[in-house]
């Protein structure tokens, strides 16, 4: 089992520059991930999926019937 010391790790530091912080939280605010699907959209997915289950399901019917 690995020890970790915790006062090596505490004196380790990556330093930068104000700016640089600076630039990195405008590079945030400005670099915004996109937002999920609304409510309109994931209705619109849902009711693709329920538009092809009872297509698949038409389908086995009629192939069901058929082959009777």
């Amino acid at each position: 089992m690995a020890v970790f010391d915790f006062a090596k790790a505490r004196a380790v530091h990556h330093q930068m520059a104000p700016s640089s912080i600076a630039n990195l939280a405008y590079e945030q605010q400005r670099t915004r991930p996109r937002a999920a699907p609304g409510a309109i959209g994931t209705l619109l997915a849902l009711m693709g999926v329920a538009m092809g289950v009872l297509t698949i399901r038409f389908i086995l019917v009629f192939v069901h019937t058929v082959l009777q």
